[in-house]
């Protein structure tokens, strides 16, 4: 059994060998809980929000994902045009469109001597 004092925030030191066993490095999350009126200690490991996995997870969106659902969650692709190309694109379509609709709209020579 190791003792060790609280400081003026409630803070205590891990010991140095335990952090080693537990492979507890600086930055790990640690999860505290109560059990039976005394307060355990465990090295936090996130598991997938979807399938519960524990390899390759990360934060997502607010969400532990391991690398399997991030990948079926990824968004389609999304295709980004300039605003003068898209401009230029719907004018073109305008145009081709009037284009035909002038066509279709002339009366054929044949009409026109059927009169």
């Amino acid at each position: 059994m190791i003792i060790r004092a609280l400081d003026d925030l409630g803070r205590v030191v891990i010991p140095k060998e335990m952090r080693r066993i537990l492979a507890i490095n600086a930055g790990d999350e640690i999860a505290i809980s109560l059990v039976d009126g005394k307060v355990v200690f465990e090295k936090y490991t996130s598991v997938c929000f979807i399938c519960n996995s524990e390899h390759d997870v990360q934060l997502h969106n607010k969400a532990h994902l391991c690398g399997d659902c991030r990948d079926r969650l990824a968004p389609p692709m999304v295709y980004s045009f300039p605003i003068k190309t898209v401009t230029q694109r719907i004018v073109k379509t305008i145009k081709i469109t009037q284009y035909f609709l002038e066509l279709a709209l002339q009366p054929s020579p044949e009409v026109f001597y059927q009169i």
